[in-house]
This record gives C-alpha cells, structure tokens and sequence, in this order.
C-alpha cells in the first residue's frame, strides 16, 4: 500500500466518524469552537513518505527488460536518474552495507543518503555511515553527476581529506581507485602528486643507472630505499661525506661483481624483475565499463606502465618495490658499511655483525680503507697560515731579496771560489756539489754572511737532506738571518771533508 492508498483510508475514517449522528448531536460537540493548528510534521518527513524519484530509480531495476543486466550498470542508471535530486530526510542510524548500491538499501536508508549527499555537494560534511561514502565514491567515479572525468577527480580528492578527517577508513580503498581513474581517463600525471608517493619507483629507476649517478644521487637513492636509518647513525653525524662516497663506491663495485660474477644482477636480487599481470581497474569499487575501453598505453613512469588491449587492462612494474622503503637487502649493505667504518675508526658503540657475503665485506673494507688514506694525504698537505706571523715573514723576504741583489764583480769573485775550491779540495765520496762545499768551507772558517750567486736556504736544505746520512740529524741551522753549522757536528765535520 502505497503513501496515497495510505491517505486516502484515512479521509474515509474521518468522514465515517463526523457522519456518526450520536457525535453530531453531542453538546460537547456544540461547544467547542475549533480554530487553524499547525501540522507539526511535513508530509514529506514522515515516516511512510517517499518522493516519486525513488519510485522511478526502484523501477529501474525492476523493468523486465534490464533483467540480467550487470548490477554496475543497473547503479549507473539509476544514478544519472538522481544526479540532480536533493532530499532533507532527518537520519540518525548507522548502515553497514558490503559494496553498497542503491538497492541495497532500504527506502529510510536512501533517502538519508541523498540528504546526506547534498549537504556533501555543499561542502557541508557531516560524519555518515561508511557506506554512504562508498556509495558517492562510486557515483563519482562513474562521472554521475560530473561534466568531465578532470571535475570528478577533483570532487574525489576534495571529498576523501574532508571526510577522512572523521573517518579515515576511507583511505584503504579511495587513494587506489582515484589513481586509476587518472590512468582509466589518461588524466594528466601532474594529477598523481596530490594522492601518490613515486619516490620509491623514481629511486629503484635510477638504480638501473647507477653507473651514470654521482655519489649523492647514488647515496639518496639507496638511503631512501633502506631498512636501515643511516641518517640516523652517529656515524653519520659525524662523518655525511666520507659514508657517502664509501655507500656509493660499494654499491658501483657490488653491483659490477653481480653482473660479471653472479647469475643476477643486483638490480634483480633487490626489487625482481619487470612484470606484466592482467590488471582490474578500480577493483572491489562498483564501475561499470572497466572492460569496454579503447586500447591504450598509459606510461606513469620508465618502470610503471598500464596498458590496454581488446578490453584486458595490463600493468608493468616492479612489485617487489615496498612502499614504505623498507628494503632489507639495502638495508644490509648500509648497516654493514656502517658497522665496519665505525671499526676501522675506531668509534663506539660497535655494531653487530650481521650476515653480509665475504665479498660485500672484502669490498666494504677496501673502499673505507681508500677514504682513510685519502683524509690521511689531504692532512699532509695542509697547510696553516699564522696571519700574525706575516709581518716578520715581509721583512725576512726583503731581507733576503737585498742580499740576492749583488754587482757582477761579486758574481765574478764567487765563481773564482768556486773553481779555487772545487770539490778536488774535499772528500770525493760525499754527495756534495760545488756550491754546497764551498757554503760549508765558508761557514766552517766563520764566514756565514758572504754573498752569493744562489739562495742560500735552497742550498742549505739540501746539504742536510744529504749529510742526514752520515750524522741522523740536522747539520746547519738558522740563527734568525745567517746559517750556521751546529757546534756539536763541527770537528766531524771537518774530518769527513777531509776524508781522513
């Protein structure tokens, strides 16, 4: 019995009883005097109220030519029947339906739905039953209600962080039929930053070319991917350059051992391989047409790709790529290098060692070994600069430069010095050359002041670097402006010259 039935019974018992004769002649009747009351429930509140549009949609699926039809398509046209209705029926009960459509639900439920859908559609989200939710989801991937897939996306993404806020339930499915969406429509990728994370993918990719990496590239790529927090090791806040370059030297070297020595490359002992599998677009979510689509190849990324063909959709990735970088076997490696350059240090706390090949280990140890030696060489080649000490080193300089600055008779008078004392004069078996004997004749008989045709220091450091031999020590030192020979050496000096 539908609502005009119901009303009409009514009319009938009214009229039944203001006809009764006993009630007409009743004085109570006669005295009372009735005046206009308010009805204190809209007809289309009460309880027994259903709008003509629901009658419509329920006869949808009742019409003997759509049976057999996909239960998908009997929603979606119940839903462009709907697109445009509102309702303002008061709901206050939960509903818990199992990939929920609008059959499924009883008359009261729908029409709490479609008044909760348009509070929705004015950006008015009140919390629901999680079935409703589900429900509008499916409308708006099915374009009900929307001029273009681009508007439904948008309505999508803007409805799931409202309403995750109440009830992120919402989430375990949404994210995943939003991004097939984009890829079912070929929407733009920039559409992919607001619901997806590619920086796993992005980082499995550039391992494939690690040979064309620099160290950082390399290093954050594998940190990104880790099980392990190096970032967070003490080591690391200690030394972020030296484990750069040993990360990503062990991993260009582990990597060039796997690909000649070993049956699968890294790359593969990582993350597999690439896989093609049949694909379900907007699997468990009610959508009609997954299987009606063009053939088409949609290319999220060099490693991720969709495709298309005769109304199969196909995907291509790598599946073993974790989202939420977790890889152990990365992990490993980071751990390792970790653990063995906090011994080669000599930094505590020690790390304990854990199941890495001897040859992960052997190359570890050989490119911590490198870093090392490579601090240790730059530290001998540092050189510090006493800014204080320039002053006296200008005026040593000028010093120097007036002593260099001699007449071409004194250069005449030192060459003859030379020949006069030529090295047939001294021992023959010392290393010594010409200028060197005669600096040292000179300085012997106290001549530390004479001028010269070379520099002095020059010829100094050379005669020590070649007597270290014969007395382990320095033979002539600087009083601050003239060299001198050290009184200590002096007599045995004078008798290596002589070859006595």
């Amino acid at each position: 019995m539908d609502f005009s039935d119901k009303l009409s019974k009514q009319i009938d018992i009214i009229k039944s009883i203001l006809s009764d004769k006993k009630l007409i002649n009743s004085k109570n009747i006669e005295s009372k005097i009735y005046t206009d009351q308010p009805i204190i429930m809209k007809a289309s509140h009460m309880a027994g109220f259903m709008p003509e549009e629901y009658k419509k949609m329920r006869a949808i699926a009742k019409d003997p030519e759509n049976l057999g039809r996909p239960e998908s398509w009997i929603f979606i046209e119940q839903g462009r029947l709907m697109a445009d209705f509102e309702d303002d029926y008061v709901f206050n009960r939960d509903v818990v339906r199992y990939f929920p459509t609008y059959q499924s639900l009883s008359d009261e439920e729908l029409r709490g739905y479609f008044s909760w859908r348009t509070k929705t559609r004015l950006e008015v989200y009140e919390k629901a039953p999680l079935t409703f939710a589900y429900i509008y989801l499916y409308e708006l991937l099915n374009l009900i209600g929307c001029e273009s897939p681009e508007e439904s996306f948008e309505k999508m993404y803007s409805f799931v962080l409202k309403y995750s806020e109440t009830d992120d339930g919402i989430k375990k499915y949404a994210y995943t039929w939003m991004f097939d969406f984009a890829v079912f429509h070929g929407l733009d990728k920039g559409v992919f930053e607001k619901i997806c994370d590619f920086a796993a993918e992005n980082s499995v990719e550039k391992l494939l070319r690690y040979q064309e990496l620099n160290s950082k590239e390399l290093f954050d790529s594998l940190v990104l991917l880790s099980s392990y927090n190096l970032l967070n090791s003490k080591l690391y806040k200690s030394h972020p350059d030296e484990l750069c370059e040993i990360v990503s030297n062990v991993y260009k070297a582990y990597a060039a051992h796997c690909d000649k020595k070993c049956e699968k490359s890294l790359h593969i002992r990582l993350f597999g391989v690439l896989l093609e599998s049949t694909y379900s677009m907007m699997f468990n979510a009610v959508f009609y047409g997954r299987n009606k689509h063009a053939d088409c190849e949609y290319v999220v990324n060099p490693i991720h790709k969709y495709t298309c063909k005769d109304g199969v959709w196909k995907c291509c990735r790598y599946f073993g790529v974790s989202k939420d970088y977790s890889n152990k076997h990365i992990g490993m490696i980071l751990k390792a290098v970790d653990r063995i350059f906090r011994e080669k240090l000599g930094i505590t706390p020690a790390l304990a060692q854990g199941k890495e090949p001897k040859i992960l280990v052997g190359i570890i140890e050989k490119e911590c070994d490198k870093v090392i030696q490579k601090h240790k060489d730059a530290e001998k080649r540092r050189i510090d600069i006493d800014v204080s000490k320039l002053e006296s080193i200008r005026i040593s300089s000028t010093n120097i430069m007036e002593k260099l600055i001699i007449d071409d008779e004194q250069v005449l008078e030192i060459k003859e010095k030379v020949e006069a004392k030529g090295s047939a004069e001294f021992n023959s078996d010392l290393p010594l050359d010409d200028k060197e004997l005669l600096l040292l004749s000179d300085l012997i008989s106290g001549k530390n002041d004479a001028k010269y045709d070379f520099m002095v220091s020059l010829v100094v450091d050379s005669i020590n670097e070649k007597m270290f031999d014969f007395f382990s020590d320095t033979l002539i030192d600087f009083d601050g402006e003239h060299p001198y020979i050290i009184e200590d050496y002096l007599d045995d000096l004078k008798t290596l010259l002589k070859g006595e």
